[in-house]
């Protein structure tokens, strides 16, 4: 994540998105599209490897954990995600009420 997070910052990154856009002619490809392409691919892996992480630690922590104390755990976890995404989803509606200035 790090080394994608300062090719973000990285000069010939910046210096292409200070020059703006031109105009492209019959399917030219712009170096920032093969960047893009490239963090695209790069935050996919991260996201994937994010995914195995979380499913192995509940694995983990469920086998530690007694049956009953396994259903609680898991209820909370699913209950703070509802409540993270209801929270989020609540952000985004109050952004667009003020016309997205957040």
């Amino acid at each position: 994540m790090n080394n994608i997070q300062e090719s973000v910052a990285a000069p010939p990154l910046l210096e292409i998105l200070r020059c703006g856009h031109e105009r492209l002619v019959d399917g030219e490809i712009r170096e920032e599209d093969n960047m893009f392409a490239e963090w695209r691919s790069a935050l996919e892996s991260v996201v994937a490897n994010v995914d195995t992480l979380r499913t192995n630690t509940t694995l983990k922590v469920v086998e530690i954990l007694s049956p009953a104390q396994s259903v609680r755990c898991l209820a909370a976890v699913s209950e703070l995600k509802l409540r993270i995404r209801s929270w989020g989803l609540q952000r985004e509606a109050e952004a667009r009420q003020s016309g997205g200035n957040e």
